[in-house]
């Protein structure tokens, strides 16, 4: 019976305003998107009423409800002790074309033109033969799939398509692979971490959060006349 009250009297004062996960400063990793998936679960935590949490298997023995919520929430969200984000990709890939002509990409993207062969994206060339352009996360998206084209500078009509299978591009695949204790080490070394992923060269930069993949033309494309 004594319980029963001492428990009334918790929930009482729980439901008039008091709740110690409050105290809490939700985490931030530096990253737009994960900083809103954590406020998201601490909004979540702060809002459940007492009776849900103290009925959930995890904290049924725990003291400090509310508090042990709040870091479990966190821990679903992915927060890492090592987290590297990535805000953005650049393409690089090395092509000598015939005056006149330019490098472009198109994708499965909106960014990329969803296939379309007007709404490519130009690379920028740059000394060795080198095309390059970035594009911010954002506009990408987390997967995406893409192939070279090369184009005439000034119609923008593509005149070849780059042969083989289309380059496929996980970036949360990526960042699974920097779960690695061993590839959390490298990159802790320098700031490029140099890596081979799904046969794919690539290069992280950790200041600026970006990561760089080299591509080779590949083979058996096909002339448009």
């Amino acid at each position: 019976m004594e319980e029963k009250k001492v428990m009334k009297k918790k929930q009482a004062k729980i439901h008039r305003g008091y709740n110690p996960v409050q105290v809490h400063t939700p985490q931030t990793v530096g990253d737009p998107k994960m900083d809103a998936l954590i406020a998201n679960f601490h909004a979540k935590i702060i809002a459940m009423p007492f009776t849900q949490i103290k009925e959930l298997a995890m904290f049924k023995n725990s003291k400090n409800m509310y508090e042990d919520a709040f870091l479990e929430a966190t821990k679903m969200s992915c927060v890492k002790k090592d987290y590297f984000p990535i805000t953005g990709v650049q393409f690089s890939i090395n092509y000598k074309t015939d005056f006149g002509n330019v490098v472009a990409m198109l994708g499965s993207c909106p960014k990329l033109g969803k296939w379309e062969t007007t709404k490519s994206m130009k690379l920028h060339w740059t000394e060795g033969h080198f095309w390059c352009i970035y594009i911010p996360l954002k506009e990408i998206g987390d997967e995406f799939e893409y192939k070279y084209v090369i184009q005439d500078a000034s119609t923008q009509s593509v005149k070849k398509w780059e042969g083989g299978f289309n380059h496929k591009v996980s970036i949360l695949s990526v960042q699974q692979y920097f779960d690695n204790p061993l590839v959390v080490e490298e990159i802790k070394k320098s700031d490029k971490y140099s890596f081979t992923f799904q046969s794919m060269k690539m290069v992280y930069e950790f200041s600026k959060t970006k990561l760089i993949i080299s591509d080779c033309w590949q083979i058996q494309s096909f002339i448009l006349i």
